[in-house]
């Protein structure tokens, strides 16, 4: 059988609509086995510490949360990576250096200026944003740890298989735009699932931020064909977002 770009009948006489199915099919098994693995590998350290340790709920050590963070992270890159590995052409794309460096410096710069418009929005209409309960964590090893992961780690992790895995097996058959749009449904069910607190307003405009920011990683990633330039975009906004917040700037 032979792949196609926008769900044209293949070469053994498979339908547009089948190939179509198993496309979304395969994208809603990555989801579920990527996004489900992320948290139920978080979870499940955390009900082996209460079941095994004694550890109260809701009292969990700093080291759990580590534990289970990075094992959380260990489960969605296994998942993305192991179908990303098999059917993507490279890290690098198809284009030169120079091109890839002046897409991610143009990539983190409108992501940016969106953060910052989003921030002065909300302070002046004085709508009460979620948290997010991983950054809530105590202990100062732990967070510096947290820090570092949503930097390096996490733009990694996500890019492999929101964009490398998921995102690209879309496009073969819904094109551009579709593809990038439901990657970024898994995008935001990772980010929302751990928000917390806030108005009903905050939560949806917070949502809406992520969405703009996923189709923005997206569409830098379509253009390119190589996953390190959602990846240090991504690296990028998570800096700037974490930079301006320790700075006082706005919550992080």
């Amino acid at each position: 059988m032979t792949e196609t770009s926008h769900g044209h009948t293949t070469a053994d006489g498979q339908s547009s609509e089948s190939g179509l199915l198993r496309t979304l099919g395969v994208g809603l098994g990555l989801w579920v086995l990527g996004v489900g693995g992320f948290f139920g590998a978080g979870v499940g350290v955390r009900v082996a510490a209460i079941v095994g340790l004694g550890v109260e709920y809701g009292q969990s050590p700093p080291w759990v949360t580590a534990a289970g963070q990075g094992l959380a992270a260990v489960a969605m890159l296994a998942v993305g990576g192991g179908y990303a590995v098999r059917y993507h052409d490279g890290l690098w794309g198809d284009r030169d250096l120079g091109e890839h460096a002046r897409v991610i410096g143009g990539g983190v710069l409108v992501a940016a200026v969106a953060y910052t418009t989003f921030q002065v929005g909300v302070a002046v209409a004085g709508v009460t944003l979620p948290q997010n309960v991983i950054g809530s964590t105590q202990g100062t090893w732990v967070y510096v740890a947290l820090l570092a992961y949503t930097v390096v780690g996490a733009p990694v992790v996500e890019e492999v298989l929101f964009r490398g895995a998921i995102q690209r097996r879309l496009r073969v058959s819904l094109g551009r735009w579709p593809a990038v749009a439901l990657a970024s449904v898994p995008f935001l069910s990772v980010h929302a699932g751990t928000y917390v607190g806030g108005s009903t307003l905050g939560l949806g405009l917070a949502v809406a931020l992520l969405f703009g920011v996923s189709l923005l990683l997206g569409y830098v990633y379509d253009r390119t064909n190589a996953l390190v330039v959602p990846v240090l975009v991504h690296a990028g906004y998570n800096t700037f977002a974490l930079t301006t917040g320790l700075l006082g700037v706005w919550p992080a």
